[in-house]
């Protein structure tokens, strides 16, 4: 990396090679300064090299033209003509090839040349040709895609503008089914503790709990079990009254029936009466 003392004396040459011998005006010598003087002459030294190959490239250019004018003229001068003495439509002609030439950067005036160039111009006009084409269709996917991003927004704006319509109308009903489910959540509250403080009640009074409702209802179930149980012992017993004249063992039969009936009753009548006030 330079130090600021190189900087400063190649900024200080460089200065009086733009000056030509004139005096350099004064600047204050620090880093700030040294930095800045040095970095602009880095970047008028690259534009100077830049500026040189464009000429020296115009100038090999424009050489090569003489050749080629020379060339031409001695062509016309070989077929007893000039260019001051072509017609107006010559000389325009003539310009229009001149034109056509630097427009495509010609080396020179051959056919060869001309058939080169335009080739080239042919391709590159394809090449721009199939960009834009490109272009096109990116451009149409993406109108297409805008197209229904704005469909979609509006089918949007407008189920918004229902769900808020429809927030309005159900406001009201909203607030009176709140109420109504306070007032129901602060009955059941209410019930349950006049359920609980009952039960202590019915405690406290010595109350039999198999009178309970749910003591009740399991009775109930079991009722109903026996009931089932003893409809096919009645069928049974049915058949015993049917059979035939063997009285001893029949009537031992019937018997046995009549005690198992007569248990089972006995369990109904039973439940029934826990189930009764």
């Amino acid at each position: 990396m330079s130090t600021v003392a190189e900087k400063h004396r190649k900024v200080q040459v460089w200065l009086e090679d733009i000056f030509a011998g004139s005096s350099v005006p004064q600047y204050e010598i620090n880093q700030k300064t040294v930095d800045f003087l040095y970095d602009l002459m880095v970047m008028n030294e690259r534009r100077d090299r830049e500026t040189k190959l464009v000429i020296d490239d115009l100038n090999q250019k424009g050489a090569e033209y003489h050749q080629e004018a020379v060339r031409l003229a001695d062509i016309f001068h070989s077929m007893g003509l000039s260019t001051t003495k072509l017609s107006k439509s010559g000389s325009t002609s003539l310009t229009t090839l001149a034109n056509v030439a630097l427009t495509l950067e010609l080396k020179d005036g051959s056919i060869s040349s001309y058939l080169v160039g335009l080739t080239e111009l042919s391709r590159e006009s394809l090449s721009t040709e199939e960009a834009r084409q490109q272009e096109k269709e990116i451009t149409d996917e993406l109108s297409r895609k805008t197209q229904n991003a704005l469909v979609k927004s509006s089918h949007f704006k407008k189920f918004l503008q229902a769900l808020e319509e429809k927030s309005i109308d159900q406001e009201p009903k909203l607030k009176h089914k709140f109420q109504n489910e306070e007032f129901l959540q602060q009955k059941a509250r209410q019930y349950k503790e006049r359920l609980h403080y009952s039960k202590d009640q019915l405690h406290l009074s010595g109350v039999d709990p198999s009178i309970y409702h749910d003591s009740l209802q399991k009775k109930e179930q079991e009722l109903q079990e026996l009931k089932k149980r003893i409809a096919p012992l009645r069928a049974k017993l049915d058949t015993y009254h049917q059979l035939p004249a063997d009285p001893s063992l029949a009537q031992v039969k019937v018997e046995e029936a009549k005690k198992v009936l007569a248990s089972l009753e006995s369990k109904i009548l039973k439940g029934i009466n826990l189930m009764g006030p």
